[in-house]
C-alpha cells in the first residue's frame, strides 16, 4: 500500500517507524512545511505534488484539509 503521509514530524514519526516495520507499507511522500529532512521519503510543502498513492494518512491542521480534499477528488 503506497502512503502518503501529512504533518510527518511528531505523530508522523510514529507512522514512519511503524510503516518500515511492515513489508506491505511504503510511504512514498510526505507533506510537511516544517519537515526537518530526517525522513526515507521525499518531503513536499504542498499535497499538490503528483505523487501517486492509495491512501493519505493526515496529521495535518484544519488549514489543509481543503488541498487535501481537492486532490483526493482529483485523484
Amino acid at each position: 500500500t503506497r502512503v502518503i503521509m501529512t504533518a510527518v514530524t511528531d505523530n508522523g514519526q510514529v507512522i514512519t517507524k511503524l510503516a518500515e516495520e511492515d513489508t506491505d507499507v511504503e510511504i512514498v511522500a510526505g507533506v510537511d512545511p516544517f519537515d526537518d529532512g530526517h525522513n526515507s521519503y521525499p518531503v513536499f510543502s504542498s499535497i499538490e505534488n503528483g505523487v501517486d498513492a492509495d491512501v493519505v494518512i493526515d496529521f495535518s491542521s484544519a488549514k489543509a484539509e481543503d488541498a487535501l480534499i481537492d486532490t483526493a477528488q482529483q485523484a
